[in-house]
């Protein structure tokens, strides 16, 4: 922003979709875009439900089982929601490897997805409105059948019998597409940022690593 007034509007390109541009010439070093995360998930691997940092398996969550950084983790709310889901249906085993992927943190992330989708309707039309490239990511049989369990490990495991297929499928197309942080076994999905056009020579530069809330600066005219 400058004295107020966004440095950006939306755009559409044919062939490309809605994108941003420039409203006026920028300077480097400008704050261009600020953003928060609609969806802080995790990424296939153990983390904390509350703030996504690191787990060793030796705090958890007293209701629902799941590993926590810490017994007094300050952003639990953030898993309120899920962890009524997973303590009624006794989905987390009783112990795992802290270090290794698990399939649960996969779907964990869908489901996140989900119920912003049913609590917060208004605000998933953001995420609806995004690209999944479902076309091309059905091409491979691996990620069908993964998009397939997860439906029916929404509606048989956690009873959420609302949610289809087509549900699933987009929601995991959206964060594999736009999602911020992967492989670092977070993933963070910005309404705003997931409109940038991606570049082989960028022309903003991400101010700190991804978190609940993201700058970016211009890094050229």
């Amino acid at each position: 922003r400058m004295e107020g007034v966004l440095l950006w509007e939306p755009d559409y390109q044919e062939g490309v979709g809605r994108t941003i541009k420039a409203t006026r010439d920028i300077r480097i070093g400008e704050i261009v875009l600020e953003d928060s995360a609609l969806l802080a998930v995790p990424d296939g691997f153990p983390v904390c439900l509350g703030c996504l940092g690191r787990v060793d398996g030796t705090s958890f969550c007293a209701r629902c089982g799941c590993p926590l950084c810490s017994d007094g983790c300050g952003e639990l709310s953030a898993h309120g929601t899920e962890c009524e889901l997973l303590a009624v249906n006794k989905v987390f085993p009783p112990s795992m490897n802290c270090g290794a992927p698990h399939g649960l943190y996969a779907v964990l992330a869908v489901v996140r997805a989900l119920l912003l989708k049913r609590d917060h309707p208004k605000d998933y039309q953001a995420i609806d409105d995004l690209m999944d490239h479902w076309e091309e990511r059905r091409k491979e049989k691996g990620v069908v059948e993964m998009v397939r369990f997860m439906g029916a490990f929404c509606r048989n495991k956690l009873g959420m019998d609302w949610v289809t297929d087509t549900d699933v499928r987009h929601a995991f197309g959206v964060l594999k597409t736009n999602g911020v942080g992967h492989g670092s076994k977070k993933c963070f999905l910005y309404p705003n940022l997931s409109l940038i056009s991606h570049s082989c020579t960028a022309n903003l530069d991400m101010v700190d690593r991804p978190a609940r809330t993201v700058q970016l600066v211009a890094k050229r005219m």
